[in-house]
This record gives structure tokens, sequence and C-alpha cells, in this order.
């Protein structure tokens, strides 16, 4: 994983499709932050995000073991 030790994925609850994927990675669900996203409509609220997670020693054995991936940091540097 890139040397990471934790993967994080964020997810609007309203959106199914997009629920599916960490979970059949192998994602653990771990927490629904109330009003975290911006809708970019000032007058409308903030919507919830599930946090899906997991760390490098749980990678073995899932789904997403399997795949190939280049991962990227904050800045658009590769990361090795």
């Amino acid at each position: 994983m890139c040397g990471a030790d934790r993967i994080e994925i964020r997810v609007d609850p309203a959106n199914a499709p997009s629920l599916a994927v960490p979970r059949k990675l192998g994602f653990s669900e771990e927490a629904t932050l109330r009003r975290r996203l911006e809708t970019g409509d000032s007058e409308q609220a903030r919507r919830d995000v599930i946090v899906f997670s997991m760390f490098s020693d749980a990678l073995a054995g899932t789904p997403i073991a399997k795949i190939s991936f280049e991962a990227y940091d904050a800045v658009g540097e590769r990361l090795a």
C-alpha cells in the first residue's frame, strides 16, 4: 500500500453504487461523519459521509490485494 498504514474511502450515503465498492473490496465501514460533505450550494446543508478504512496488516487475502494501482499525495506527487 505504498508504505501507508491506513487507507480511507469516503462515500456519500445517497450513492448506493459507490457504497458497494469499498464493501466489495473488503474495507471496514468505520463511521458516518455528519454534515461533512459540502454541497456547492450555500443555502443547502452539508451532507453526511460514510468512512471506510483498511489497515496494511489486513490487506492480505482481500480482493484489493490483487489490484494494481498507483498512489499520489495531496499535491499530485506519485508515491513510490
